[in-house]
C-alpha cells in the first residue's frame, strides 16, 4: 500500500470553550485531489493550519512520509513540503512576476548586482511549464494584476522549493469562469507531477468536476471520506449540514406591488434592447448582468461593499447619515440604537458591534452589507452574486434573509451564477444570451434545462455582435 504524502492521525485543537477538532485522521496521497468541504466553523481552516504550522494540536499526530513531524511553524511546515494558497494571494506589488516567485531565492551577479538574466531564464520555464507565458512575463510588474493572475504567481512560488502537498482555499471565490478553468488545468498539471493537493470550495460542482476524492466535515469531526463517484450535491449537503438542499429554500407565493424598477429598450457596448419590471415583493432573477444602482449588494463585498478595518458599526451605519443625527448633529446614542437593532435582526455573529468587519465570517460580512441597506431602507434592491464564497449553512440563512425582505415589499433583482439559487428563490427568471434577453420563466416552469437551452439559444442578432 502506497504511503500518503501526508497524514493526520487523531488530531484534536481546542480554543478555550471551543472544540475546533475532535479526533480527525485523514490522508492525503501522491497525484490525488482531495476535497474539504463543510460549514464555517466545521474546522476545515483549523486543520489547514495545522498543517501549514501555524497551530500545534492538543493530541494526535500529522506524518510525511510515514514519519511523524513536529510542524512548530510555517516554516517547518514549507520545509516539509507543505503549502497553502490563501483567498487573499500574498504578492508584493511593487515587485516582478519574477521577483515575486523567486523571492529569498534571488542569485546575485557579483557583489551587488542581481542576476537578472537567470531570474528572467528560471521565471519563463515556469511560466511555460503551466502554459501561462501568454498571460504573464517575467518582467511584469505585480501592482494591478487580477487575483485569478496573483494565484498563479503564488502557486509557481510555492512549487519553486519541491511542495509535495499544495491546498488551495476558496480559489475560484473571485475569478471569472475562464480563470476557474485555467486554475484547473494548472492543478490537474500538479495532480499529474505527483503533487497531493486539497482543494477547499463552497462551490460542489467544481468539487464535482475536478476531485477525485471528498472528506466533510462537521463541528470539527471527519463524517465522511468518499471516493468523488459515490457523491452528488444533494448528498454533500446533507452531509455536511444535516438536511436536503432543498429545505434551503422557502417558497411561497407574495401579493405583488407597484413596479418599482423598470428598464425599457436599454442598449450599451455590452447589452442591447434590455427591457424588463421588477414590483414591489418580487424577486427576479437574471444571469450574466453586472448591475449597478439603487440599493447593491456587490459581488465581491470586501473590494467594493465593505470597511474591512472599521467596526460593524460604522459599515452598518455608511449610508444612513440622516438616520444618526439630530438637528444636524452626529448623535453617537442613534447609530448605536440602529445598528444594534439591525444586528441583532439579522442575527450577525459578532462579540459586539465595535468588532472589525474583517475578522467575521463571510457569511456574517455578507449579513453586514445587508444591514446596511436594511437600515437605509431601499426600494429596490440589487443582489449580484449575494452568496459567494459563503457555507451551505450561512446560505440557508442569507436565503430566509432574501425571502423576508422580499415578504416587506421590497423589489429584488438577483444576479446569480449558481443554478440552484435561482431556482429556488426567483419569481420569474430572465435568461440573458450575447448581451440580450432571450427569454423569461415564471419559477413553475423554470428548471435548469429550461434555462440552458435559452442561455445557450442564438438568434441572428447575437450572431451578427460576435461577427462584428
Amino acid at each position: 500500500m502506497t504511503v500518503p504524502v501526508v497524514a493526520v492521525e487523531g488530531v484534536s485543537k481546542r480554543f478555550g470553550a471551543v472544540q475546533a477538532l475532535r479526533d480527525v485522521s485523514v490522508a492525503f496521497n501522491v497525484g490525488e485531489i482531495t476535497a474539504l468541504i463543510g460549514e464555517n466553523g466545521a474546522g476545515k481552516s483549523t486543520l489547514m493550519r495545522v498543517l501549514e504550522g501555524e497551530h500545534r494540536p492538543d493530541s494526535g499526530r500529522v506524518l510525511v512520509d510515514g514519519q511523524p513531524v513536529q510542524l512548530s511553524s510555517p516554516r517547518a511546515a514549507h520545509g516539509s513540503g507543505i503549502r497553502v494558497i490563501h483567498q487573499e494571494p500574498e504578492i508584493i506589488p511593487e515587485l516582478t512576476v519574477a521577483e515575486n516567485i523567486f523571492i529569498g531565492d534571488i542569485k546575485a551577479r557579483g557583489a551587488i548586482f542581481l542576476d537578472r538574466a537567470d531570474l528572467e531564464r528560471r521565471s519563463l520555464d515556469l511560466l511555460r511549464t503551466f502554459g501561462v507565458v501568454d498571460v504573464l512575463s517575467p518582467g511584469q510588474r505585480c501592482h494591478g494584476l487580477s487575483p485569478a493572475l496573483r494565484q498563479l504567481i503564488e502557486i509557481m512560488r510555492a512549487l519553486r522549493p519541491g511542495a509535495r502537498l499544495l491546498a488551495f482555499d476558496e480559489p475560484t471565490s473571485s475569478l471569472t469562469e475562464d480563470e476557474a478553468q485555467r486554475l484547473f488545468r494548472v492543478i490537474r498539471r500538479l495532480k499529474a507531477d505527483g503533487v497531493a493537493v486539497i482543494y477547499i470550495s463552497h462551490r460542489l460542482r467544481e468539487i464535482i468536476e475536478l476531485a477525485d476524492r471528498c472528506v466533510v466535515m462537521r463541528d470539527g469531526s471527519r463524517v465522511a471520506d468518499e471516493p468523488i463517484a459515490a457523491l452528488d450535491e444533494q448528498r454533500m449537503v446533507r452531509l455536511m449540514v444535516g438536511r436536503p438542499v432543498s429545505d434551503l429554500f422557502n417558497r411561497k407565493v407574495r401579493a405583488l406591488g407597484p413596479v418599482r424598477l423598470a428598464l425599457e429598450g436599454v442598449t450599451t457596448r455590452r447589452v442591447d434592447g434590455i427591457s424588463f419590471e421588477v414590483r414591489a415583493g418580487e424577486i427576479v432573477g437574471l444571469g450574466g448582468l453586472v448591475a449597478a444602482g439603487i440599493g447593491l449588494v456587490p459581488e465581491d463585498r470586501k473590494q467594493e461593499a465593505l470597511l474591512l478595518m472599521q467596526a460593524v458599526r460604522d459599515n452598518v451605519s455608511l449610508v444612513v447619515p440622516d438616520k444618526v443625527s439630530r438637528y444636524g448633529f452626529f448623535s453617537r446614542r442613534r447609530e448605536r440604537a440602529l445598528v444594534v437593532r439591525h444586528v441583532a435582526e439579522l442575527r450577525v455573529k459578532t462579540p459586539s458591534i465595535e468588532q472589525a468587519v474583517g475578522k467575521l465570517s463571510g457569511g456574517n460580512q455578507q449579513k453586514v452589507v445587508f444591514a446596511r441597506w436594511q437600515a437605509r431602507g431601499p426600494a429596490v434592491l440589487i443582489l449580484d452574486e449575494p452568496t459567494r464564497g459563503i457555507d451551505v449553512g450561512a446560505k440557508a440563512e442569507i436565503y430566509r434573509l432574501i425571502e423576508s425582505l422580499a415578504d416587506q415589499g421590497l423589489a429584488i433583482l438577483l444576479i446569480s451564477s449558481e443554478m440552484p439559487e435561482l431556482l429556488g428563490l426567483a419569481d420569474r427568471i430572465l435568461v440573458m444570451q450575447s448581451g440580450s434577453i432571450s427569454g423569461e420563466l415564471p419559477w413553475q416552469e423554470a428548471s435548469e434545462e429550461a434555462v440552458l437551452a435559452l442561455a445557450m439559444r442564438s438568434d441572428k442578432k447575437a450572431i451578427e455582435r460576435r461577427v462584428s
